[in-house]
Formats: structure tokens, C-alpha cells, sequence
């Protein structure tokens, strides 16, 4: 979501060499991320990243942005025949609007406000993407060690869908990743159970933060768990009695 802002922004394409807009939005710690995004949703082209979907809309708003200046200086869109009392209840005042669509207006910001418009922009941000709910069930499994049989249930699913809608998808994966270095979440507890499922980890806003922003006490290496799981075999004489 952030690169597809600052692709509108900048109203350019994204160079290759992203350090610098990495920087800029707070994205250095997720180099990985970043180009497996711009690699799925993105095209290299001379030296740029490009979004087929940013560069039409791009050229779409100055398009109409170049008729809306033709009809102001010809005194506005022209005024439909209607009743007397309709004139009298619209206002003097008109904004500029698209010739031919008068359901949609441009702002000072250059955003679309058309309510359908807005609804297509947001379904092909990184954010709600169909396939983004995926990717995370999957780095999850990845992270967790998970095999298989595990599957992305309707509860894992609408869990995931209701974090993306408050939070970037670089805030859950590293939620996932300091989860996954909790040791009490990873069955390090009195029970010995773990508590690092993709569903109680996105379960609610307050959870994901408790992950993703704040500190988690360290596992400790893997390299001194199987050694000390070693010595307890040695050591334990159950089995023969």
C-alpha cells in the first residue's frame, strides 16, 4: 500500500534502485518484502518499476484535468434544461467536473471520489488484494514450520482480512516473525503449548500489536535446546522400568 501511495504521489514509477524510497517510507527493515511486491505486482522497464493500473489512472486525471480547464474557460459545463424550481435549488457555485460523467469531481489532492472508483483502486492496492490473505497465511506456515495438512480455515481467513484492513501487511509479517521468537508463545509456558496461531495473532488489533510493535522475550538458540534435550536423554532412565 505504501508503494502504490508514493507511486501516486511521486506520479512516476518506482526506480530500480529502491534504497531511497525505502528510506523515505520506513521500509529499510523490509527488503525481502519489498521486492517480492514489486516482482508480483510491478514491471521493470529501463531502469523503473512500473504499475499498468497507477500509469492509467495517472494519465486519466490529466486528461480530464485538461478538459475541465477547457470548459472553464468556456464558462463551465453547460446547464441541462430542467424545471424552474430545480435551477433554483442548485447552487450558484459548481465545481469542476468530468465532461461527460458529473458523478465525478477532481480535488486539490488528485483522488478520484467517485464511490465506484474508489471501491476498483482499493481492491488493487498490495493490501486487499485476493492474494494477500494467502501470503501471509503462507510466510506464517513458513515461519512456523507448519506442514501441509495445515489450511487456511474460514476463521484463519477472516482473521486476516480484518487486520489488512486496519494495519500494512509488513505490520503481520512482523508480528508473525516476533511471534515466532516468543518463547512463551512458541511453548515455552507452564503447559508446554504453543500460542503462535496465524488466527490468534491477527485475532485483534490489540493482539497485533502486542506482536508487532512491541519487545518479545527471546527463544533461546536452537543449538543449546537440542543439546540440552540431549543430556536429558542420556540422563533419563525411564524406559527401563
Amino acid at each position: 500500500m505504501r508503494l502504490i501511495n508514493f507511486y501516486y504521489d511521486a506520479e512516476n514509477p518506482i526506480p530500480e534502485i529502491t534504497q531511497p524510497v525505502m528510506r523515505r517510507l520506513r521500509l529499510v527493515d523490509y527488503p525481502e518484502i519489498v521486492d517480492v511486491i514489486l516482482a508480483e505486482y510491478f514491471t521493470l522497464r529501463d531502469g523503473f518499476w512500473w504499475h499498468k493500473r497507477c500509469d492509467m489512472e495517472i494519465n486519466t486525471y490529466h486528461g480530464n484535468a485538461d478538459k475541465n480547464r477547457a470548459n472553464g474557460r468556456q464558462g463551465g459545463r453547460p446547464k441541462k434544461i430542467t424545471s424552474k424550481r430545480k435551477q433554483a435549488d442548485k447552487p450558484k457555485i459548481t465545481q469542476p467536473v468530468i465532461s461527460g460523467n458529473p458523478n465525478i469531481t477532481l480535488t486539490s489532492n488528485q483522488e478520484l471520489l467517485n464511490n465506484n472508483h474508489k471501491k476498483e483502486l482499493s481492491t488493487d492496492s498490495v493490501n486487499l488484494t485476493p492474494a494477500a490473505p494467502h501470503r501471509i497465511f503462507d510466510y506464517w506456515c513458513h515461519v512456523m514450520n507448519k506442514n501441509g495438512s495445515t489450511k487456511l480455515t474460514p476463521k484463519r481467513l477472516k482473521a486476516i482480512k480484518a487486520r489488512l484492513k486496519e494495519y500494512d501487511e509488513l505490520d503481520i509479517i512482523k508480528a508473525i516473525d516476533n511471534c515466532s521468537q516468543d518463547s512463551f508463545s512458541m511453548g515455552e509456558n507452564d503447559r508446554q503449548t504453543p500460542y503462535n496461531d496465524i488466527e490468534l495473532i491477527c485475532r485483534t488489533g490489540e493482539k497485533l500489536e502486542s506482536f508487532a510493535f512491541n519487545e518479545v522475550q527471546k527463544r533461546a538458540p536452537a543449538e543449546s535446546t537440542r543439546h540440552r534435550t540431549l543430556e536429558e536423554d542420556l540422563t533419563n532412565t525411564d524406559w527401563a522400568h
